[in-house]
């Protein structure tokens, strides 16, 4: 899956087990608030060492 928009076009391929496929891996998704109904807020563990990053969707906050 190619996503455009990223700077240079990202190869994606989604893989079994999803995001916690690797060992080591945990994740969690609540709602907090930010939509009305879905999960809005998640978190990745790694039990090892590892490069963290932030992804920030450009919705608007509506209060």
């Amino acid at each position: 899956m190619k996503k455009p928009g990223w700077g240079k076009e990202a190869n994606l391929r989604e893989i079994e087990g999803g995001i916690t496929a690797p060992r080591g891996f945990e994740a969690a998704g609540v709602h907090c608030g930010i939509k009305k109904m879905d999960p809005d807020l998640a978190l990745i563990y790694s039990s090892h060492s590892a490069v963290a990053c932030g992804l920030f969707t450009s919705n608007k906050v509506k209060g």
